[in-house]
């Protein structure tokens, strides 16, 4: 397991802010996805499946988020975008090693596939400021999770994510 805070102010916010992509509710989600993707860091390789990294992103969902912004973003985001993963603009990104090493390895490029699949979400992320109570709020950022990250019925619920929130990024 990754020490949290550490993980929140070297990486995740920083990431964040570098594609002009920060705030406060993001950065929560963004942290309540990795805790309950690989309790934060313990696991990196999905045990019965693709998916890779802090933030379980699957190489096939990573090549979606990569058309996606291609096909949506401004020239400058996209060219910022390719930047940030250290890869060469235009790269391919399907069965490729370097691009599934990186959804492993490299926590920025976990951090930002992660934030910008949140991102191709037409629906708002919650704010704090919309719920009486802290607990109230991570739940909705659960079932936020829940719905558009997790989208497996048979695994994961808003219950869950907040009871790792809890245990991997408040500890």
């Amino acid at each position: 397991m990754i020490n949290s805070k550490q993980l929140r102010s070297l990486i995740v916010d920083p990431t964040l802010k570098a594609c002009n992509h920060y705030a406060p509710n993001y950065s929560d989600l963004v942290m309540g996805t990795m805790a309950k993707e690989s309790q934060l860091g313990y696991y990196l390789h999905q045990i019965k499946g693709p998916a890779r990294g802090i933030a379980q992103c699957e190489p096939y969902t990573g090549n979606q988020i990569v058309k996606w912004v291609n096909k949506t973003r401004s020239e400058v985001e996209i060219i910022l975008f390719y930047e940030l993963c250290s890869m060469p603009l235009n790269s391919t990104f399907e069965d490729n090693q370097k691009f599934i090493d990186k959804l492993t390895y490299d926590l920025r490029v976990q951090t930002l596939f992660c934030r910008y699949l949140y991102l191709s979400i037409k629906v708002k992320v919650p704010h704090p400021a919309s719920y009486t109570s802290r607990n109230d709020y991570l739940y909705a950022l659960g079932e936020y999770w829940d719905k558009y990250y997790n989208r497996n019925p048979r695994v994961g619920t808003a219950h869950e994510f907040v009871k790792c929130y809890h245990m991997y990024v408040e500890t």
